[in-house]
């Protein structure tokens, strides 16, 4: 299967992690995988997320359990990837306690 389109991109960089983030809608439309790297730093404590979306305004989890990659009070990174027919997507994170710096990188293929 040939790869079409690999795009990888800086996405968020260094959010502060002691409130909610959530990045830019990104519009995939002709791509069929997307994923997300998240690295961060301090001691957060929190769920990370990748939403989705039709119409780019209302916004749900991709139902993925994220459970054992979520930040628990120290640093570290994860990689969630979704294969979904959506349109838009983003990244999220909501804080629960602890604070740190928060980057996320995104690449998304089109593998037809």
């Amino acid at each position: 299967m040939a790869v079409r389109s690999t795009y990888q991109v800086n996405y968020v960089e260094n959010a502060d992690m002691s409130s909610d983030v959530a990045g830019d809608s990104l519009n995939i439309t002709y791509l069929e995988v997307i994923s997300f790297q998240f690295v961060w730093t301090g001691t957060p404590t929190g769920v990370l997320d990748v939403e989705l979306s039709n119409d780019g305004i209302t916004w749900t989890p991709a139902l993925i359990d994220t459970t054992a990659l979520d930040p628990a009070g120290s640093a570290g990174s994860a990689i969630i990837e979704v294969e979904t027919a959506s349109k838009f997507y983003r990244a999220a994170y909501t804080a629960t306690s602890g604070s740190g710096s928060l980057s996320v990188h995104y690449s998304a293929k089109s593998l037809g």
